[in-house]
């Protein structure tokens, strides 16, 4: 019995050495897959903007769609997607860290370029004014 036991130990021991994420490969390119989130997180914020601006209920079909139309925009599928994903997050965090990193540096770049193309005007519009503005063109008919 004691022979079984140390057997059934050395092959546990084995077993633990191999990683189970080494037969893990991405299936689309670092440059794609960067791409490809990048993507889907704009879409995503726009989508969420919009729920915000006309104040209804978020349907998950939507967001599926908008996710398909970016997996078809990069000529990818979701599976591959997911499967690139996973071996970034499982069998190489570090580039899977420095992917993210990359992606939020292009976000913020993003937004600081909208936010330097928004011009202000001279006098801020506040709802007040276009009350304002309303009502004296209601009055003045």
């Amino acid at each position: 019995m004691q022979k079984y036991t140390k057997i059934a130990l050395i092959l546990f021991l084995f077993g633990c050495e191999s990683t189970p994420y080494s037969d893990l490969q991405p299936e689309l390119s670092q440059e794609k897959f960067t791409a490809t989130l990048l993507d889907l997180h704009l879409a995503e914020s726009v989508k969420n903007a919009d729920v915000v601006y006309q104040f209804h209920q978020f349907n998950p079909q939507e967001k599926k769609q908008i996710f398909l139309s970016v997996f078809k925009k990069h000529q990818t599928d979701s599976a591959s997607f997911f499967k690139t994903m996973e071996y970034y997050q499982k069998a190489n965090p570090k580039a899977f860290e420095q992917i993210l990193q990359a992606v939020v540096q292009q976000l913020d770049s993003i937004i600081n370029l909208k936010k330097s193309q928004i011009t202000t005007p001279k006098t801020p519009i506040t709802d007040s004014t276009k009350l304002r503005e309303t009502i004296s063109r209601i009055l003045n008919r």
